[in-house]
């Protein structure tokens, strides 16, 4: 099932429920997206503004948005090959 739900008698919603949503939903189906397309977590990161975990990430490396651009027009690729397939 799409929505499960352990409050319906099957284990599934049985009709339309307002659900819960937050700004933060988007960011984590980008991260998901774009993973799932192919771009490297850490690069992923960056596009998400995340602070990297290496001393190089964190001191001496910054990519230019240039150098991310590829990655970007990867997961938005993605994401409007997903949500096309669906009108």
């Amino acid at each position: 099932w799409v929505f499960p739900s352990p409050k319906g008698p099957d284990g599934r919603l049985t009709a339309p429920t307002r659900m819960r949503w937050s700004p933060h939903a988007h960011r984590r189906t980008f991260a998901t997206v774009a993973m799932e397309a192919g771009v490297l977590e850490e690069i992923v990161g960056r596009l998400l503004n995340h602070t990297p975990l290496s001393i190089t990430g964190q001191r001496y490396a910054k990519p230019s948005l240039d150098a991310l651009r590829p990655a970007m027009e990867k997961a938005c690729e993605e994401l409007r090959n997903r949500t096309s397939a669906r009108i």
